[in-house]
């Protein structure tokens, strides 16, 4: 075993005598550390996605009816100057 590996360290050391080919190991290790660490953000930001979209499910939008106001249910006039509320009173016809 020990002289397989001395024969594989020997080769690789041969492979790599050269400085530009040590230059482009270490380019090609870096671009692969990058990649991942880009593909793991991207997973991170998709899982955050997910959990937004599943929030959004969530929410229940029959209480934000934005075509009547508190004044028109309630049948008040809200006066934010004075800060009062006013009711109107409807008398039956």
């Amino acid at each position: 075993m020990k002289n397989f590996v001395g024969i594989v360290g020997m080769g690789l050391r041969h492979v790599f005598e050269n400085k530009i080919e040590r230059v482009i190991l270490f380019v090609f290790i870096g671009f692969t550390l990058v990649l991942s660490i880009e593909y793991l953000n991207f997973q991170k930001l998709n899982h955050l996605n997910n959990a937004i979209k599943k929030a959004e499910k969530k929410v229940d939008y029959r209480y934000f009816n934005l075509t009547r106001s508190i004044e028109d249910v309630h049948n008040v006039e809200i006066d934010t100057k004075q800060g009062r509320v006013i009711r109107h009173i409807q008398t039956a016809k």
